[in-house]
C-alpha cells in the first residue's frame, strides 16, 4: 500500500530553522571577530619576535652592531626617536644602510609600541642588546626593554608584551588594557 506523504518542511518548521540559526549567528558572530582580532595581535607579535631574533643573529653573523628600530615612513633610511611602529627598519650600527624593512596593517587596530631609549633596539656582535643612540649604546635593564603589540578593537586578551633582556632573549606576556 502506497501512502501519499507530502515531502519537504512546513513553513513553521522553515521558519522555527531560521530563527533558532539567528540566535546562533547573533552570539557567534562577535565571539568570531574577538578571535580574528587575537590572532591578528600574536600573529603580529610572532612576526616581530622573528625580526628581532633575525636582527640578533645578523649582529652575531657579520659580527658587529645591528639596530632596529621604528621608522618614519614605509621608505624611511633612519630611526624615528618617537611614534608607534607602524614601519621599522633593520640597519647596519647607527648607519642610514637598510638591510630590512617592514610595516604593519594600522587599519585592523593593531598598534605597536615601545619603552626602548629612542625606539631603537641594537644588538652587537656578543648577541647582547642594547638600547640607544651613538657608537655605544646602554644594555637593556629591567624597564627599558620592551616592545607592546595591542589591538584597539577589543578589551581582552588584547595586548602582547615582549621583554627583551640584555642577553639578547625575549619572552611575551599576555594581558588586558589600552593601547
Amino acid at each position: 500500500m502506497k501512502t501519499n506523504r507530502p515531502r519537504g518542511f512546513s513553513f513553521v518548521e522553515l521558519m522555527v530553522t531560521v530563527a533558532v540559526l539567528s540566535i546562533v549567528l547573533g552570539i557567534a558572530v562577535p565571539s568570531f571577530n574577538t578571535l580574528v582580532q587575537q590572532h591578528r595581535v600574536t600573529s603580529q607579535t610572532n612576526d616581530l619576535l622573528a625580526v628581532l631574533t633575525a636582527t640578533r643573529s645578523e649582529a652575531i653573523k657579520n659580527n658587529r652592531n645591528i639596530a632596529l628600530c621604528a621608522a618614519g615612513g614605509p621608505d624611511a633610511t633612519a630611526c624615528s626617536t618617537s611614534g608607534n611602529w607602524a614601519h621599522w627598519i633593520m640597519t647596519v650600527g647607527s648607519s642610514t644602510t637598510v638591510l630590512r624593512r617592514g610595516s604593519i596593517n594600522t587599519s585592523s587596530g593593531i598598534q605597536i609600541s615601545s619603552t626602548l631609549s629612542s625606539n631603537r633596539i641594537v644588538f652587537g656582535a656578543d648577541g647582547l642588546a642594547r638600547t640607544g643612540t651613538g657608537n655605544s649604546p646602554a644594555l637593556i635593564g629591567a624597564n627599558n626593554g620592551s616592545l607592546v603589540v595591542c589591538s584597539n578593537k577589543i578589551s581582552t586578551n588584547n595586548r602582547r608584551t615582549i621583554a627583551v633582556t640584555a642577553g639578547g632573549s625575549f619572552s611575551t606576556t599576555k594581558s588586558s588594557g589600552g593601547c
